[in-house]
């Protein structure tokens, strides 16, 4: 019997279509729910691979193995400001990609593949090395 009752008075009530809505807007802009799930897992996949790259980087200069071409890294590497400096820049890009994102979805998800092959480039670079 309350069930009954809370599905004709649920359904029917306004607060219930506006929760509705809430699919159209995807619709709206053609964008599928989907795409958020896939850029929040690149997303993801794009920060641990800069975090690999990051310790790969700080170890293997740190042992002598390779040289930092960049020449505003090379000096932090030694002192120990390179990890929390490549923390500060995954959490401040995370977030631009994110912004970006919200407005520009398909233009977004270029940039952050093209983001990823690069990183993976050197990241297999850097694991060339210990080869």
């Amino acid at each position: 019997m309350w069930s009954i009752w809370v599905n004709q008075h649920i359904k029917s009530h306004p607060w219930a279509g506006g929760l509705r809505h809430l699919n159209e807007y995807d619709e709206l802009w053609h964008k599928p729910v989907s795409l958020d799930r896939k850029f929040a897992l690149l997303l993801g996949l794009l920060i641990l691979v800069q975090a690999v790259d990051a310790l790969m980087t700080q170890s293997l200069v740190t042992v002598g193995l390779v040289k930092e071409s960049n020449p505003f890294v090379s000096n932090m590497i030694g002192s120990g400001l390179f990890i929390p400096l490549k923390i500060a820049g995954l959490i401040i890009s995370s977030a631009v990609l994110w912004w970006i994102y919200r407005r520009l979805p398909r233009i977004c998800m270029i940039i952050l593949l093209s983001m990823l092959l690069f990183y993976n480039g050197v990241l297999f670079w850097n694991m060339s090395v210990l080869m």
